[in-house]
């Protein structure tokens, strides 16, 4: 059995090897930070009041204008009781309010608990529940779902802040317009001492390994990792201004620490779009000339494809970042082909604010890895079953990792805490594997790990040879119960416009480059893959399908 003096040496012998894959200019170690983002807002209202903060459309808000906005909103919620401490739940589009609700949190040591408003009422009366927030920030299209759950008493809810209510009638009084409320407030700061260490920010995983779990950041890690994602991007921006479209939710762990945090300590701009929508990325792109774009592979991926990319300003950015899923190589080596951009892809949990590791951005460091760990931060595999033996060079187990972005804890889950994170380790669930130059590597989730007659598959590998066929679009393969083998391959396959494929055609090109019981047994065509909220590949959607399919043809209704 190995013990926690074992992990050190690992560690001790691997770092030099990490420290060879960095820019020259990023350091290893950064100072510890001593601020709050309530200070960190302060300071640049101070030094630049008049600098763009937030665009969203037609509309520009300066940092001098988001910061009285903040003011007042913070003042109206400790007016109905709320207190440092407490959490307020911000169920928000990418709109500026979602934004100067979280700047408002800062401001009072309120906890901020990002959720999706989109989410069905039982989803976020389950959430409520388990947070306990007595008040919600949330758009009027939404609204009705968090009314029901007032009315109903089953939560400690009392009151329900709605942008743009507009002519709907409020049934109840604890049911407020947001500016109708705050406009009726001073600008004034609020006389409330926040400190590094609390709790700031509540966010939750996207319960593909389990129940959802609420992640507890401090002022402390938050300003750590973005002071780290400076560092790291640094050599890629070149001293440009930090100018970030977000198209990805601000109420998601990732869409929190780009579109809000990483913005704010960075005293950049933030250009919000309430639509994921190719078309409106690339219009917003040639209007406003972005320097960095935090994305998804599947949105990547869209972008390589669009019709309009050649004759877009998508040359103006600098930095794209890839994160929630493995970005496949082909779409990579193919969006290089449109732009000048950096794009950096790695590797993080909602545990771990964003991030842990990532490539060198200088010159994406090895495709199809997720790179070294950041600065501060450490890695090592170890096997997939005790989490207790580390394992060496291309051997494949369960990654697990540490640094100073980790969470402070699970809300009000000792057990789960004690389970994910041992001896300060975080487990993350993930199969991977480090090589010879400290690069690791991501084979697959341990949940999707198929066992094929004894044999051990990870879908990724799968995914990635579908990948480059020259008439496929986007792929994903998920294991569905065979009665012989156990599990055998299913993959969902999105062919490229104007092509022509058939199931046999995928078979076969997977028989020329895979292991036979790697070869789907079945292939089925999609329009699109089905995705979580998080932009992930829903795969406990795509098993239910599978299932679903595999009756069907036995001619068993599903």
């Amino acid at each position: 059995m190995a013990t926690e003096n074992d992990f050190e040496k690992q560690v001790a012998m691997y770092e030099p090897l990490w420290l060879k894959q960095y820019d020259e200019s990023v350091r290893r170690n950064l100072p510890e930070p001593d601020q709050t983002m309530k200070e960190i807002l302060l300071k640049w209202v101070s030094v630049q009041p008049d600098k763009p903060h937030i665009i969203y459309n037609d509309r520009i808000m300066s940092y001098k204008e988001s910061n009285a906005a903040a003011c007042r909103l913070a003042n109206a919620l400790l007016k109905l009781g709320c207190k440092k401490g407490d959490r307020l739940s911000i169920m928000l589009p990418n709109i500026p309010e979602v934004i100067i609700a979280f700047m408002a949190c800062y401001k009072t040591g309120i906890i901020a608990v990002g959720y999706n408003p989109r989410s069905a009422e039982a989803e976020i009366k389950g959430n409520l529940l388990d947070n306990g927030a007595e008040t919600v920030v949330i758009n009027a299209a939404n609204a009705d779902k968090v009314i029901d759950i007032l009315k109903n008493g089953e939560t400690k809810l009392k009151n329900i802040l709605v942008v743009d209510y507009g002519e709907n009638s409020k049934p109840d009084e604890n049911i407020f317009d947001l500016y109708e409320l705050i406009n009726k407030e001073e600008a004034d700061e609020p006389d409330i001492e926040v400190f590094p260490d609390d709790i700031q920010i509540l966010y939750y995983t996207g319960g593909t390994t389990g129940v959802s779990k609420g992640c507890c950041h401090t002022n402390k890690g938050i300003i750590g990792h973005e002071h780290a994602f400076m560092e790291w991007f640094g050599p890629a921006m070149d001293g440009a201004d930090t100018r970030i479209i977000m198209s990805l939710p601000m109420t998601h762990g990732y869409g929190i620490n780009c579109g809000i945090n990483w913005c704010l300590v960075a005293g950049g701009t933030v250009i919000a779009l309430d639509t994921a929508n190719t078309d409106v990325i690339l219009e917003a792109i040639n209007q406003h000339e972005p320097t960095i774009w935090p994305s998804v592979p599947a949105l990547i991926n869209q972008i390589v494809y669009h019709p309009q990319v050649g004759k877009s300003k998508i040359w103006a950015l600098k930095l794209v970042i890839c994160g929630s899923a493995p970005l496949p190589v082909q779409s990579l080596l193919t969006f290089r082909k449109h732009t000048n951009a950096r794009v950096a892809e790695g590797f993080g949990m909602s545990e771990g604010i964003n991030a842990t590791t990532f490539n060198r951005v200088t010159d994406g460091g090895k495709p199809g890895s997720i790179g070294v760990p950041f600065p501060d931060t450490d890695m090592l595999v170890v096997d997939a079953v005790n989490g207790e033996e580390v394992m060496s060079f291309n051997q494949k187990g369960e990654l697990i990792w540490r640094g100073p972005q980790l969470i402070k804890e699970y809300w009000r889950n000792p057990e789960e805490t004690a389970y994910a994170i041992r001896n300060g380790w975080m487990y993350s669930g993930d199969i991977g594997y480090m090589d010879e130059d400290g690069y690791f590597y991501i084979v697959d989730r341990k949940k999707d790990m198929m066992d094929i007659g004894g044999f051990n598959v990870f879908p990724r590998e799968i995914d990635e040879l579908l990948a480059k066929h020259p008439q496929i679009f986007a792929a994903s393969t998920v294991g569905v119960p065979d009665s012989r083998l156990g599990e055998v391959p299913m993959s969902f396959v999105v062919i490229k416009p104007g092509e022509k494929l058939t199931a046999e055609d995928v078979k076969h090109y997977c028989h020329d480059n895979l292991t036979a019981y790697k070869v789907p047994r079945y292939v089925e065509f999609v329009d699109e893959i089905p995705l979580t909220k998080d932009n992930k590949p829903d795969k406990e959607r795509m098993k239910r399908m599978g299932r679903e399919i595999m009756l069907n043809e036995a001619g068993i209704i599903a």
